[in-house]
């Protein structure tokens, strides 16, 4: 640890505590950072959702009944079924 801690010229000692936490530190950056641009981009956003969609309805037999039906209830109301009901 003595030679990685030369090598990168650090001024204070690295832990795998300080290093856990700079690597969550990054990866929260890095899911801000593609929020931001699924944001300004409208067709990366639809893709984004489409794809999201996808995968949720793929693992759908994961989920117990009644998360199924809040899910298809929310898509319904989330395409304009005011209703939101389940048929």
């Amino acid at each position: 640890m003595a030679a990685l801690h030369e090598s990168l010229q650090l001024d204070n000692e690295l832990t795998s505590e300080k290093a856990a936490e700079r690597i969550e530190y990054l990866n929260n950056e890095l899911k801000k950072a593609e929020i931001n641009y699924l944001h300004s981009d409208a067709d990366e956003l639809r893709s984004h959702v489409k794809e999201s969609v996808k995968k949720l309805v793929k693992d759908s037999y994961l989920f117990p009944h009644q998360v199924k039906d809040a899910i298809t209830a929310y898509l319904k109301v989330m395409a304009g079924d005011k209703s939101g009901r389940i048929v």
